[in-house]
């Protein structure tokens, strides 16, 4: 299965940022349900890659999974610093769902994350 790693210019954070990303190996015409899995406080987007068995569920279920970096940032906007909210909502989950032929039916759209994230997707 093809994994990942981006790394691309944010003009919301307003710098290079980067982003992992694993495909499920049989790809077709047909959209993929992705999930987008958001790690904890002082981890970054490698975090599930290196600490968990992602790479087996997105084998066994046929999604794609998409683990952001969200530098420390709650996954808000912040007042005093980045606008990590508006950067995955109007930046990188558009311009990923244009790259990869991900489902757009809110049943195959997932959020799920650790502490941090964990907190971040619970409440959305």
């Amino acid at each position: 299965m093809p994994i990942l790693r981006m790394n691309y210019f944010s003009h919301v954070l307003e710098l290079t940022t980067t982003c992992s990303i694993i495909l499920p190996q049989k790809l077709n015409a047909e959209p993929v349900p992705v999930l987008y899995l958001l790690h904890g406080y002082s981890d970054n987007d490698e975090a599930w890659l290196l600490n968990s068995r992602i790479a087996k569920l997105v084998e066994e279920l046929n999604l794609a999974v998409v683990m952001p970096h969200g530098y420390n940032g709650y996954y808000t906007d912040s007042v005093s610093g980045f606008k990590i909210y508006s950067y995955l909502t109007k930046e990188l989950f558009p311009y990923l769902d244009q790259l990869f032929h991900f489902s757009q039916k809110p049943a195959e759209r997932y959020l799920a994350g650790l502490s941090m994230g964990g907190g971040t997707a619970r409440l959305s």
